[in-house]
């Protein structure tokens, strides 16, 4: 984690995700096991990987019990891991461990860390903004941070306000 920061007890879900190719080839059914999925990920020791205990990955039949799904759920879930896994959402590692990929990269950017920034170096264009604009200029540098997977105070911030807000 960043800067020394605790697990948050909840996780993120971005307003992309409603747009997301992906997930429109989900049913509600498996949409809703995905969501179960991204929860069990941040629950776990270690964050992003389904895991029971540090060394030992959860299994199917231990995802089912977690998320307390009968057995035409367990369908569903079956389905939603099997479609997601063919999108390169999650994965099968070699440890037999099911893993979201980007789940702590999402999960770990903070509002902070491009507030504090630009508290220290305030960018003239994004001061000539409308009310309203601030506000989306600043969720496509989010956006755009995760793309491209930049740290956090990486310098990126001023060139990218230059670029959104004119």
């Amino acid at each position: 984690m960043t800067r020394g920061r605790r697990p948050l007890p909840w996780i993120k879900l971005w307003f992309d995700m409603m747009g997301d190719p992906k997930m429109i080839r989900l049913s509600i059914a498996e949409l809703g096991r995905w969501v179960g999925i991204l929860l069990l990920a941040g629950q776990s020791p270690i964050r992003g990987k389904l895991m029971l205990t540090e060394t030992q990955p959860m299994s199917i039949r231990d995802i089912e019990g977690a998320l307390k799904l009968n057995k035409r759920e367990t369908v569903v879930l079956k389905s939603c891991i099997s479609k997601m896994t063919e999108l390169d959402s999650p994965r099968w590692n070699e440890h037999n461990c099911l893993e979201v990929i980007h789940f702590k990269e999402r999960q770990e950017v903070y509002p902070s860390d491009f507030q504090d920034y630009h508290k220290k170096s305030p960018d003239k264009p994004l001061k000539n903004c409308r009310k309203g604009e601030r506000g989306e200029a600043r969720r496509k540098i989010v956006h755009l941070y995760l793309k491209i997977k930049a740290p956090a105070k990486s310098g990126l911030i001023p060139l990218l306000m230059r670029y959104l807000v004119k």
